[in-house]
């Protein structure tokens, strides 16, 4: 409102203007984007300004939900909540709004939903207009929603799916949510790769069967639906099973023969498989009479049968909800022949001239008797003109009786258990006239060119047929005619095999298995089958081996042998360790192994035993005395080293005495005692007037042993001293030519310890020229040699310690010595530390394996010994004088036979290339962790070397692995041990019937008092159309393993065997069978 004021000296005046602002509708605030979970509150606000004041509208998929354009907008209150009804059609969604004047000319619109859905999820937008404009803005809601199932969608509520097997399954999974679930399934706890909400399996099978779990994730939740699956197997019976009727049923039976004797007794086994367990019921067939047939009361798959008197039929009907099979057993009473009951027995016979005539010896008996005919004592056969035999035998047919068809006709029925006999008298009459012909018999072929016969009779004039050989009717009693049929069905026949292909491989690999091969096929086209003829009998594809060369075999190292034990037996010492280049031997231009053939580390078992060694000598003790004769001496130390561990003390004397070369004293020098108390005796010393010669005394010094302080004694030493010397009386000398000894006796008594010292004593009276010398100190290696007055070399290798490992001797050298190898083994060196820390460098000797390494000069078959090999020959073959070569053996003067060469992997025997047994001589290249297979020219290797983590038992049988230290120890789930054993089975010959192999848990386990349930059951169905198990009934501890007629020659067959051994439902051990079959082509 604007005032205008005017005023002057006559007065005043006023006048008001009253302005209106008009503004265009503004939106100033509308909600964010918003992600809210289902279920929860939805606001959204939207405020406007303008003037007018502006009309808000809130507009959801192009429908406006509610405005405020009912409401007037200048009517209404500040502040004050105004509730704002919402369109019809959305009233179900439970919205509510509501709307607030804020200011004169600002307006709030609020939405509130208190559960929020998907039909919540969307773009929304406010929308404010008056009369000078509008403006509008966009809010975008999205909607989580945690994954749920559809149960409208699931085609059932039952969630147990049950299937026949083979049948496929398809599993529904209708979970939603919002973002859209990852879907994933489970089986049996085991996560499966199929990720979409339908899990298709083409044929079920019974290892199908179990809880399936689906899943649905997101953000928000999950959610799981699960279903149960049975899998319903139709029984199948084993024993038909293993021998390749695995789709009998009861509307096609299988049938078994069983012969016995009368009395015996049988048991009928009627074993089956099938999910649920079928049930079982045994029937006494009547084929007569259905009425007469017994139902036995048992359920059992065995029945025993005792005291069989009579043939008789039993059914095994086994059936589940699945399906059914049958079996009859038919029970075959053995017994000897007997007439069957029928028209009586008469031994006269009569028929007219070229009639027919029916001689019968029906019977009855099992097995079934084989009769022959004899007529007049001659043997009849099926060839004699004449006559025709019936089913057996039991019937013999004159077909057109003549005059010499009479006679006595002897019937004989035989069989294993018994023989009976009967005889016919044959009379023929003879007709004088024709009979009218007969009827023509139907067509002899059943399609294209065939024959019919018609026949008549010789009759006498009355009617009657006529008697005697003068009344024979000339003419033909038989007439034949062609008659023709349809034409007869075209069988097939072979045409000209194509030319062989080439082969598939240029090389193979050795003992693979896998061969090179070329194929060519034909047709049947010559004739090709026609008008229903059969099609051709045979292959139409063949295929044979290619002789091309083996792959290049790059050589492999086999496992490294156990470590050897410790070479020294103290101290530090080494280990070594091999491994060869056979695993396998480099072959066919293959690449070496690369890497070291050993490996040394050092070891040390214990502390070595040390004997002592000298120190050095300490200096010469001064010499004091100004005249006569004085000792000077000097000490060393068993300190270099010091005895340890055992070892022994030092040997020689620690301590070694010189004269000091000092001036001579007067004559009446004397020599003291040990006791000082004790007078001096007087020495004895003469001159001699030998030029060489000088005065000589018995002068002893021994200062070296005085006491220099008689009254002191150590606490735990007595020296007791007592030193006797020989004395002469005076004596006239006589001087001779060369100079002379004389004596004296020094004994030494003392009662003293003397530890590591040593006293010696060197007495010699005489020319000094004779004089013992000293002892001089000689280098490691030599020792001194009184008679040369020096050093001389030690030969060490005269200890038969010395060099003494196997393989080794000793090679003297000045100084010292060293080891070698003898011929035959090969040194490895290795380097040991010494307990000082020195290193030393020490060698082993190996046997070289000449067979292996193809070094030896055998002509034919080799076989390594310590340090050599040795040389062996094939049978009929005689090793030579160098032990090398092999010739056969020849008589004398047996000319020379070139025999054919034959091909690799066969040698000449008996007049023919035979199979050479690489793996009984041991001329296989397997290595160590293979097992050798002989087949026809060569060999397989398979391996039967223990996993990682398994360890061979004491008796080389098994491997075995421990599983009592940790859950996670063994994969298969076992709670005390797990073993792995391999067994190979190699056929001469097959027979269905029998096992290939009965296969048992360790010995030590049915030893060890404890009840177990051990199932066995295949890994894997690679091969369940080949093999089947069959469980032994008096244990659950062992299987046996049949194969049926599917099994091919030539053909390595691997089966994986597991079986489960369970003892109070708790899982203690889990045996692997490794099992290689191989049939000899």
């Amino acid at each position: 409102m604007y005032h205008c004021e005017a005023e002057n000296i006559f007065g005043q005046n006023k006048k008001s203007f009253k302005v209106l602002v008009y503004q265009p509708a503004e939106i100033t605030i509308f909600s964010s984007n918003q992600t809210l979970l289902a279920g929860n509150t939805i606001e959204l606000d939207c405020e406007a300004v303008g003037n007018p004041i502006p009309v808000l509208s809130i507009i959801h998929r192009g429908e406006v939900l509610a405005s405020t354009a009912d409401l007037e907008a200048p009517a209404m209150e500040i502040d004050r909540q105004y509730r704002v009804k919402n369109n019809f059609y959305k009233s179900l969604q439970l919205y509510s709004f509501f709307a607030v004047r804020t200011s004169p000319f600002e307006i709030r619109f609020s939405l509130r939903q208190p559960k929020a859905t998907l039909l919540d999820k969307g773009k929304y937008l406010c929308m404010a207009q008056n009369a000078i404009g509008f403006d509008e803005r966009l809010a975008r809601l999205d909607i989580m929603v945690a994954p749920y199932v559809q149960m409208d969608k699931l085609k059932t509520v039952e969630q147990t799916v049950r299937l026949l097997e083979g049948l496929p399954m398809f599993l529904f999974c209708p979970i939603e949510g919002t973002p859209k679930p990852t879907i994933g399934w489970y089986r049996n706890g085991n996560r499966l790769k199929s990720t979409v909400s339908t899990l298709f399996l083409p044929a079920v099978q019974l290892r199908d069967a179990g809880t399936y779990v689906c899943f649905g994730e997101n953000a928000v939740g999950k959610t799981e639906l699960q279903f149960e699956v049975d899998v319903l197997v139709p029984p199948s019976i084993i024993n038909s099973v293993l021998y390749g009727e695995s789709y009998l049923s009861a509307d096609q039976p299988d049938q078994e023969e069983i012969s016995l004797l009368a009395g015996d007794n049988v048991t009928l086994d009627c074993s089956s498989l099938g999910h649920p367990v079928p049930a079982v019921h045994w029937m006494m067939v009547d084929y007569l009479d259905e009425r007469q047939n017994v139902l036995l009361p048992t359920r059992d798959p065995f029945v025993e049968l005792y005291n069989i008197s009579n043939t008789v039929t039993y059914s095994c009907f086994v059936n589940n909800t699945a399906g059914s099979a049958q079996k009859l057993f038919h029970l075959v009473v053995q017994a000897a022949p007997r007439w069957k009951s029928g028209p009586e027995y008469e031994y006269e016979q009569r028929v007219s001239l070229h009639h027919s005539l029916d001689l019968t010896c029906e019977t009855n008996g099992s097995p079934e008797a084989s009769v022959s005919w004899l007529k007049d004592g001659q043997q009849l056969s099926k060839h004699d003109e004449g006559f025709f035999f019936g089913v057996n035998g039991q019937t013999l047919r004159l077909l057109a009786a003549k005059l010499t068809d009479a006679g006595t006709y002897q019937c004989e029925a035989s069989n294993a258990l018994g023989q009976i006999g009967r005889e016919f008298h044959v009379t023929i009459d003879v007709p004088v006239s024709w009979s009218p012909w007969g009827a023509w018999s139907a067509c002899s072929a059943t399609c294209g060119t065939g024959t019919q016969f018609r026949s008549r009779i010789c009759l006498l004039v009355n009617g009657s047929p006529a008697h005697g050989e003068r009344f024979n009717c000339v003419g033909e009693n038989v007439e034949i005619k062609p008659c023709e049929l349809l034409p007869c069905p075209v069988n097939g026949g072979w045409g000209k095999w194509s030319s062989w292909s080439n082969c598939t491989l240029a090389c193979v690999t050795e003992y693979s298995g896998v061969r090179s091969v070329r194929h060519r096929s034909r047709a049947c086209d010559s004739p090709a089958p026609a008008l229903g003829g059969k099609m051709c009998i045979g292959e139409e594809y063949e295929e044979e081996p290619c002789h091309v060369k083996y792959c290049p075999v790059d050589g492999g190292w086999t496992r490294w042998s156990n470590w050897t034990v410790c070479s020294g037996s103290c101290g530090v010492g080494h280990s070594i360790r091999l491994r060869s280049c056979s695993n396998p031997v480099p072959r066919h231009g293959g690449r070496p192994c690369d890497g070291a053939e050993h490996e040394v580390k050092t070891c040390k078992l214990q502390e070595c035993r040390v004997d002592g060694g000298w120190s050095e000598w300490t200096e010469w003790t001064p010499c004091t005395k100004p005249c006569g004769e004085e000792v000077t001496t000097r000490r060393r130390f068993c300190n270099n080293p010091a005895p340890k561990a055992g070892g022994s003390r030092c040997v020689g004397e620690n301590f070694e005495r010189a004269r000091c070369l000092t001036k001579k004293c007067r004559n009446d020098a004397l020599v003291r005692t040990g006791n000082t108390k004790k007078l001096y005796t007087p020495y004895l010393s003469y001159e001699s007037n030998n030029p060489t010669g000088r005065a000589r005394s018995n002068e002893i010094d021994s200062a070296e042993y005085e006491d220099p302080d008689s009254g002191h004694q150590d606490q735990d030493v007595t020296v007791v001293r007592n030193y006797q010397y020989a004395e002469a009386p005076p004596m006239e000398y006589v001087d001779v030519s060369a100079p002379d000894r004389m004596s004296i006796t020094v004994k030494l008594l003392n009662s003293v310890r003397l530890t590591d010292d040593t006293a010696g004593f060197s007495l010699n009276f005489g020319n000094p020229t004779i004089a013992v010398p000293a002892p001089s100190t000689c280098a490691e290696g030599y020792v001194y040699n009184a008679l040369h007055g020096g050093c001389s070399d030690v030969d060490e290798c005269a200890d038969t310690r010395v060099c003494a490992e196997v393989g080794q001797y000793c090679i003297n050298t000045v100084g010292s010595f060293e080891c070698d190898c003898i011929p035959g083994y090969r040194p490895l060196t290795s380097q040991t530390e010494r307990y000082d820390g020195s290193i030393v460098q020490d060698m082993q000797c190996v046997d070289i394996n000449e067979c292996r390494e193809k070094t030896h000069e055998c002509s034919h078959f080799c076989t390594n010994v310590p340090g050599s090999y040795e040389c062996y020959c094939p049978d009929r073959y005689l090793l030579g004088k160098d032990g090398k070569t092999c010739t056969i053996k020849r008589k004398r003067n047996e000319p020379v036979r070139v025999m054919p060469r034959c091909r690799e992997g066969y040698q000449w025997e008996d007049g023919q290339c035979q199979d050479v047994d690489e793996c009984a001589l041991q001329a296989d290249e397997c290595g160590e962790a293979f097992a050798c297979i002989n087949t026809r020219g060569g060999y397989l290797c398979v391996p039967t070397d223990c996993p990682p983590e398994y360890e061979l038992d004491s008796e080389g049988e098994m491997c075995t692995l421990n599983c009592t230290h940790g859950p996670s120890l063994c994969a298969e789930g076992a709670t005390v041990g797990q073993t792995v054993s391999h067994t190979i089975i190699t056929l001469d010959r097959f027979l269905a019937k029998q096992p290939l192999a009965v296969v048992s848990i360790p010995a030590v386990q049915h030893s060890a008092g404890m009840e177990f349930d051990t199932r066995f059951a295949f890994r894997g169905r690679r091969y369940g159309q080949i093999f089947a198990l069959e469980t032994m009934r008096k244990t659950s501890g062992a299987v046996r393993v049949y194969a049926n007629y599917n099994l091919q020659r030539g053909k390595l067959y691997k089966l994986n065997l597991v079986a489960k051994s369970l003892r109070r439902r708790r899982l203690e051990f889990v045996h692997l069978f490794v099992i290689h079959v191989y049939w000899i082509e």
